[in-house]
C-alpha cells in the first residue's frame, strides 16, 4: 500500500484504497487536520497477532448472513439495514457487525 500512496496520493487528502476493485479515491481532509505517521521499526508478524482469529470470525459472519443477504462475499457487502438480530453461533457478532457497509 505504500506504493499506492506514493503513486496516487495528494497533499491534503486521504487515499481510500479498495482492495477488491483496486480503485482509489482521494478524500479531502478537513481544514486543520494533521496526520502523524510513525515507524515503529517492528516487523509485521501476523502469526503472533489475533489477525487470523478475527479473519475467521468475519468469514463465519458472512457464512451465517449469506442466507438472509444473498450474493455477499464479504462483510463489506452487507448494508446496516440488511442485518437483523444477531445470529446464534460462535461468531463475535459485534466485530462482524461493525464492518457492515464499510468499504
Amino acid at each position: 500500500m505504500d506504493r499506492s500512496g506514493s503513486a496516487a496520493g495528494r497533499a491534503g487528502h486521504a487515499l481510500l484504497l479498495d482492495c477488491r476493485s483496486l480503485e482509489s479515491t482521494l478524500a479531502p481532509l478537513p481544514e486543520g487536520v494533521a496526520l502523524v505517521i510513525c515507524d515503529t521499526s517492528s516487523p509485521r508478524r501476523l502469526d503472533s497477532s489475533a489477525y487470523n482469529e478475527r479473519r475467521a470470525e468475519c468469514e463465519e459472519g458472512v457464512r451465517l448472513l449469506v442466507a438472509g443477504v444473498p450474493g455477499i462475499r464479504a462483510l463489506r457487502d452487507v448494508q446496516p439495514g440488511d442485518v437483523g438480530p444477531p445470529p446464534t453461533g460462535p461468531v463475535d457478532f459485534p466485530r462482524g457487525g461493525s464492518d457492515a457497509g464499510t468499504d
